[in-house]
């Protein structure tokens, strides 16, 4: 008995649970996508874990590459990214990692900007 109210409580505090889920929903992945697209800084107002979703980095790049500053730590130190970013905007660099900033293709490619 005690087993079965413990696992009822799980569930009822998991349906009230304010975490955003696991996985999200399509739904909800092209209402952020969407947000992003008409408005790049957007990315600043949604759940920080959208910060470490690539695809949506990038789009957000795209249109504006000093966001880079808000994405996780991984993607800033991610290569075609940074690379994509400054490409288009070499102060972007700024927000690079550290090991980026280093790199000779990533620093040459900010350079001709």
């Amino acid at each position: 008995k005690m087993a079965q109210l413990s696992a009822e409580v799980q569930v009822s505090a998991d349906k009230v649970s304010s975490k955003p889920q696991a996985s999200p929903s399509e739904k909800e992945r092209a209402r952020i996508f969407e947000l992003v697209a008409q408005n790049p800084r957007s990315l600043l107002s949604v759940d920080p874990d959208w910060r470490g979703d690539r695809g949506l980095v990038a789009a957000a790049l795209e249109q504006d590459q000093f966001l880079l500053e808000y994405a996780t730590a991984e993607l800033r130190g991610d290569r075609a990214l940074v690379l994509s970013a400054v490409s288009k905007c070499g102060g972007a660099l700024h927000y690079a990692s550290l090991d980026l900033r280093d790199d000779e293709l990533v620093v040459l490619e900010a350079v001709r900007q």
